[in-house]
């Protein structure tokens, strides 16, 4: 195995290789091969994990801007709701807009008119 590891490596791998420890029971080094393995399953392991929390992320930003639309149509609704209430709504509509920037999310249509319209 070792024969096969060394010949696969990259300079700059063979030097990181070359600086782990080797085996020893009484410093408690798991040696280099075991090292890589678990660098090997780790490595997958963070790949799903980093998989689940974009599917996450995407869902989050979906509930965001659904949350968005549904403050726009209560503005649009109730023209009577109070100024602090209603620039405490924009704020969060802002904050919406900002954070789903870039994304399939964001409204592209949305300006501050939706603070004057009624429908």
């Amino acid at each position: 195995m070792k024969q096969l590891i060394a010949a696969t490596l990259n300079e700059e791998a063979t030097e990181i290789w070359n600086s782990w420890p080797k085996k020893s029971a009484e410093l408690g080094h798991p040696g280099r091969s075991a090292q890589l393995s678990q660098l090997l399953v780790n490595h997958g392991t963070m790949q799903a994990r980093i998989t689940a929390l974009k599917i996450r992320e995407m869902n989050l930003l979906a509930t965001l801007a659904e949350a968005r639309q549904q403050h726009i149509h209560f503005l649009r609704l109730n023209s009577g709701v109070e100024a602090t209430r209603r620039e405490k709504l924009r704020l969060l509509i802002d904050d919406i807009q900002d954070k789903t920037h870039g994304t399939i999310h964001f409204n592209y249509g949305l300006s501050d008119e939706y603070l004057n319209q009624t429908s």
